[in-house]
């Protein structure tokens, strides 16, 4: 898909401020030998996703700037990816699913609950993944809680 190989970790981000689950990822890579891939997705509302805004948004631009500072910070290369969807769990497991990650680290959300993050990230996995005996990590970061689920 993108040269990715496989086992990467899958890092989406939607804030700009709130990117410390990509720090963690980052740290974690020094001494890892994994792709670290980071996607942001653009909603679409509708029944499909048309994707006919190819343009950064000024919100887009702001998230990868701030991706581009933190990574030159720590030294790594990340795979930036903007996805177009109308189901931001779906894209995200689908995304994972198809570059063989072995990870998903989402941020903490300041509207959902970490379990419910995990549970609406499970319900795509199961969506998208053909292979029940397939599982993958999922994690929910923030500066106080690495909490993790396998999927």
């Amino acid at each position: 898909m993108v040269g990715v190989r496989p086992g990467c970790k899958v890092v989406p981000v939607r804030d700009p401020t709130n990117l410390r689950h990509l720090d963690r990822a980052l740290l974690e890579a020094e001494t890892e030998d994994a792709d670290v891939v980071v996607p942001t997705v653009k909603v679409e509302r509708g029944l499909v996703a048309t994707g006919s805004n190819p343009n950064f948004t000024p919100d887009e631009q702001a998230i990868f700037t701030a991706v581009v500072d933190l990574t030159e910070k720590h030294g790594k290369t990340v795979v930036p990816l903007v996805l177009t969807s109308h189901d931001v769990y779906f894209a995200i497991a689908r995304t994972a699913q198809e570059l063989g990650a072995r990870e998903v680290i989402l941020g903490r959300s300041g509207k959902l609950a970490p379990d419910v993050q995990a549970e609406s990230f499970a319900i795509r996995w199961g969506a998208v993944e053909p292979d029940p005996d397939r599982e993958i990590k999922v994690r929910v970061v923030s500066t106080r809680e690495d909490l993790r689920f396998v999927v």
